[in-house]
């Protein structure tokens, strides 16, 4: 196969899976339509539902998640943009692709970022939790700015 032939089938995985996706997010909140509609609101399940609905708004996020990651790559492909890397512009590799169909970046720019995030944590984290702050308040989007400080 080529590597077009190759991206053909990713783009049609992703669809797939988008799918897949929408349809799990239907059948949940129509579960929970259901579970809401059937309980009965006393003291006792009141902290059975709250774990649940934590458990549901996780799932939410996660399905979420991974529907903006899917929309994401799909319009690269659209734009014919897929399979490049966001930071150097170098193709992706067919396997990285594979096994990650929304992957952004290649190895090496994403090697690189994940030694700045450990750099980051090496370097202000414990300064910041013997402050009282947790590392895990900071997200990728401050990293560059924290390592300029």
């Amino acid at each position: 196969m080529t590597r077009k032939d190759d991206l053909a089938q990713i783009a049609q995985q992703l669809r797939d899976r988008r799918l897949e996706l929408l349809e799990e997010a239907e059948l949940e909140i129509g579960e929970l339509r259901n579970e809401l509609g059937d309980q009965s609101w006393d003291a006792e399940c009141e902290g059975i539902d709250f774990e649940c609905d934590e458990v549901a708004a996780a799932l939410a996020d996660h399905l979420y998640e991974e529907l903006l990651q899917i929309n994401h790559a799909l319009n690269r492909i659209e734009e014919q943009e897929y399979g490049f890397c966001e930071n150097c512009g170098r193709q992706i590799t067919m396997a990285r692709l594979e096994i990650l169909p929304f992957a952004t970046s290649c190895v090496a720019c994403q090697t690189e970022a994940e030694g700045t995030e450990d750099a980051f944590r090496e370097i202000v984290g414990d300064e910041m939790e013997n402050e009282g702050v947790h590392s895990d308040r900071y997200d990728e989007f401050s990293l560059p700015v924290a390592l300029k400080i």
